[in-house]
């Protein structure tokens, strides 16, 4: 009896779904319909997996058009991050001046009036 297996199953013996051939006993017409058979199955695989590589293509054509989208939003983001923080940083300065100015007005006032 002779099997159809690859040289990976035959080494491995994981192969499941051998053709098995008894010489003696098959027709010819009866190992063209299991190949066949066989074929059918390796035809339907490559069809499924043509349409897994496509719909991977398109997911991660999809995913970098995210990631373009996200990285200029980001950016965008810390432009006005940097913005805010200098006019935060202009606010606090122009806040301690007026606190320091105001505390001498206080004084000259306190000054003032003490020395009447």
């Amino acid at each position: 009896m002779t099997t159809g297996k690859c040289d990976e199953c035959q080494a491995t013996n994981t192969c499941q779904s051998a053709i098995e051939v008894d010489i003696t006993r098959t027709t010819p017409e009866e190992l063209l319909a299991e190949v066949n058979e066989k074929l059918a199955i390796v035809f339907v695989m490559k069809k499924t997996l043509e349409a897994m590589s496509e719909d991977i293509s398109f997911c991660a054509e999809k995913l970098i058009e995210e990631k373009e989208k996200t990285d200029k939003i980001i950016k965008t983001l810390e432009n006005k991050n940097v913005y805010l923080e200098t006019l935060n940083k202009a606010l606090e300065e122009r806040i301690t001046y007026l606190e320091i100015r105001e505390r001498e007005e206080c004084r000259n006032i306190w000054v003032r009036g003490g020395a009447k």
